[in-house]
């Protein structure tokens, strides 16, 4: 029922109105309580996922934080690969985002060496777009419009959407 509701709350996503934004986190919340009390570790992984997915946009940046950081030490204890090529993007960005810089970078190095199992373009893409944020963050535009292109490229291979809106928002900042 945890996951039932948590796969509800992100599908229910984007809210149509202010009433449906707070349906979303009530599932949210009744989903994480729920899988707090199964104290099962792989459904709890499962409904941190969708509930990040569905409302993490909807949370304060601490709470967006500590969600990230939950679902990351989690899935690393599983070692659930399939969760972590998932997460590790949104995961890096958001240690981005609280200034934890150098462990942005270590969790990185960590995510392009589970990726090096992973050679197709729909997992690739996630690499070339790493290095460009971080080649960005650096000052580096040369550098990072060069990996911007290589994103594009897999993306394209891939025919990920999500890569191509990766892609475009690598080149407005």
């Amino acid at each position: 029922r945890a996951r039932v509701m948590a796969r509800l709350a992100a599908a229910r996503v984007p809210p149509a109105s202010e009433e449906e934004a707070a349906a979303v986190l009530d599932l949210v919340r009744c989903a994480r309580e729920m899988a707090a009390r199964v104290d099962d570790a792989e459904t709890r992984l499962w409904v941190l996922q969708f509930c990040a997915s569905a409302a993490s946009y909807q949370f304060s940046g601490e709470e967006r934080a500590a969600l990230a950081r939950e679902t990351m030490t989690l899935a690393l204890a599983l070692n659930h690969r399939p969760t972590l090529i998932t997460i590790s993007g949104w995961y890096i960005a958001n240690l981005l985002e609280n200034g934890a810089t150098s462990e942005a970078r270590a969790t990185m190095q960590a995510f392009e060496e589970l990726l090096r199992e992973f050679p197709q373009p729909h997992y690739r893409w996630r690499v070339s777009a790493g290095r460009a944020l971080f080649a960005t963050l650096n000052g580096d535009f040369e550098l990072a419009t060069r990996l911007s292109d290589e994103l594009r490229t897999l993306a394209e291979q891939a025919d990920s959407m999500t890569a191509r809106v990766c892609w475009a928002l690598g080149r407005i900042a």
